[in-house]
């Protein structure tokens, strides 16, 4: 991804960009919901993509794209996303200058105990399950609910 990502960024320079930034991001989600002791509902779902960001005659411009892999796609994000910058200047009164800073490379994680996509679907709906009946059985209790929501996001800048 990384070489996908650089290539795209060279050829935003070689368009004329004077900054360019690439991203890769991945959402990965799951919600769990259960009421009055019966599983509501599970979904699992992710979502993931690319997004160009450059600056060219002052302006910014952004595309993004889902097709991740396809070079080809990649150049026509840029492209667009180099067109959008073009349009922006040509209507702008005033032009955005960046800093001269040296680039920066990091990383950061984000530790946990137990990562919640790897416990077993059966597992998690056991639990929600009990703690919905347990909430039942107490006096003064009409509707019980629970539900679990995961979320896990990685980024490449």
């Amino acid at each position: 991804m990384e070489q996908i990502l650089k290539e795209g960024l060279d050829y935003a320079l070689f368009l004329g960009a004077e900054y360019a930034d690439a991203r890769y991001s991945r959402l990965d989600t799951e919600s769990i919901s259960v009421k009055n002791g019966h599983v509501q509902g599970v979904d699992s779902h992710f979502d993931y993509g690319i997004g160009i960001r450059v600056l060219v005659d002052g302006s910014w411009g952004f595309a993004s794209n889902p097709d991740i892999y396809d070079k080809n796609r990649m150049k026509k994000t840029v492209d667009r996303a180099v067109g959008l910058a073009r349009a922006a200047a040509k209507v702008s009164s005033s032009r955005i200058q960046m800093v001269p800073k040296p680039v920066v490379r990091d990383s950061w994680k984000n530790d946990f105990v137990e990562d919640p996509f790897q416990i077993p679907l059966s597992e998690k709906l056991e639990l929600l399950l009990s703690c919905s009946n347990k909430m039942s059985a107490l006096d003064g209790v009409a509707i019980s609910k629970g539900s679990m929501d995961f979320l896990r996001e990685e980024k490449l800048y």
